[in-house]
């Protein structure tokens, strides 16, 4: 370089100074930016509610299609301060972020080699960031991952961990940095996303289930080429999974009903009746095999009185509810419905499965509450009539072909079904 140039250059970099320090105007002045960029953004992904309301007395509708929760006194659960939080913890939860990629392995689902199969049986949801730092997760990687930790459930080391207690979240975050939550894989399996539900509902994480079963069904299918029937599915599932976990906690199963009620009051588009009835059929065996349930009086008349909007089979949803009614239990409705089935004796018979258990169930329960209601012609009817339909599962020995009926009392009737009631357990 000629000298001259040289010392041109010396004398313009002279002129260059390092950056100094900000001064507190400054500095506040570059928080308040980042601070409103920050709010910008969070608005965006989580719009803001207003907390008293909007007009005309309506819930705000959330943009992002979050479910609103109100608490107790109407005011929804959705503050800035709770928005802000599951913002954040969405980024530091991501399992995107989670890790730096290892060494990848030869099986990109299942664990093949010994240590992958070590790390998998110890700690699922550490092999399943693996894969995600590799780029190689994906659904079946995750059900897999679900499935381990669902049945783990019980063992002194589940839930010992922070990052167990949210793998659901994890998982989700995962879903939606990859693209997974709008893919046709992601509708079509049901076990996958039953599983991601009931770990979502114990976490606490109510809204992002009902923001799947809220959506319209249209749309979704036209735009992913699938029959609504598979998304119906898919929704019946997950809100299966809602209600099975509300039934699961201990205490109150208010819950349970409020989701079931919910999701009735749907359009149905959104919540068709085929997809609430399976859900429903959780309630049902719990009436059936393990009452009393726990469940205000308001919320069971309100069940009573909407049970054809949410189970195709309101005939013996209705008798158990009765049955169980926690002020005014009764069997007529039972009873009126074993009547019409007893016409049919020979379909009452090929009953399987847990149909022929739950009809069984409903037999005996009837029974015992005609009995309570000193109804007992109606009774004994019943028990006659489960005699004949059931009489492997209520180990009944057949008569001898010599044996008159002449040589049976009313009184040998009326032993023989209180030892039948008496000496069943069947729950």
């Amino acid at each position: 370089m000629h000298p001259s140039g040289l010392l041109s250059l010396r004398a313009l970099t002279s002129k260059i100074h390092h950056q100094l320090p900000l001064n507190p105007r400054e500095s506040q002045q570059l928080l308040n930016v980042l601070t409103t960029s920050f709010r910008r953004h969070l608005d965006r992904e989580y719009p803001q509610i207003q907390l008293g309301g909007a007009h005309n007395g309506k819930q705000p509708a959330s943009v992002s299609g979050e479910a609103i929760t109100t608490s107790d006194e109407g005011a929804p659960s959705h503050t800035s301060q709770h928005l802000t939080e599951r913002h954040l913890e969405s980024l530091l939860t991501n399992p995107l972020f989670a890790r730096a990629p290892a060494r990848r392995s030869t099986s990109p689902t299942r664990p093949t080699n010994i240590t992958g199969i070590q790390r998998f049986v110890t700690d699922p949801l550490d092999w399943f960031e693996e894969r995600v730092a590799e780029g190689t997760a994906d659904l079946n990687s995750a059900r897999l991952c679900l499935e381990s930790l669902q049945n783990s459930i019980g063992s002194s080391s589940v839930g010992t961990s922070a990052r167990e207690k949210v793998a659901g979240w994890m998982i989700l975050s995962w879903l939606r940095s990859s693209g997974q939550e709008h893919s046709n894989d992601f509708f079509t399996d049901s076990r996958f996303a039953k599983l991601l539900s009931l770990r979502l509902v114990s976490e606490g994480r109510q809204e992002v289930v009902w923001r799947w079963l809220e959506s319209s069904t249209i749309p979704i299918a036209q735009e992913l080429g699938l029959q609504t029937t598979v998304l119906d599915r898919w929704k019946a599932h997950i809100l299966a999974a809602l209600v099975q976990a509300d039934l699961a906690r201990e205490g109150s199963k208010d819950a349970a009903v409020v989701s079931i009620l919910r999701a009735a009051r749907q359009s149905t588009d959104a919540l068709p009746c085929r997809v609430i009835s399976l859900a429903t059929q959780h309630l049902v065996k719990q009436l059936a095999f393990h009452p009393p349930l726990e469940i205000s009086t308001g919320h069971y008349d309100s069940l009573i009185s909407t049970v054809h909007s949410w189970t195709k089979r309101a005939d013996v949803a209705s008798a158990f509810l009765w049955l169980h009614h926690p002020h005014r239990s009764n069997a007529q409705s039972g009873l009126d419905y074993l009547k019409v089935r007893a016409q049919s004796p020979a379909r009452m018979r090929d009953l399987t499965g847990m149909s022929r258990h739950l009809h069984l169930q409903l037999f005996l329960s009837v029974a015992r509450q005609l009995l309570a209601e000193a109804r007992y012609s109606d009774g004994a009817w019943v028990l006659e009539v489960a005699r004949d339909i059931f009489p492997q599962e209520l180990g009944l020995i057949p008569e001898s072909p010599t044996s008159s009926s002449e040589e049976r009392t009313p009184k040998d009737d009326e032993l023989a079904n209180m030892r039948l009631l008496d000496g069943l357990s069947l729950g």
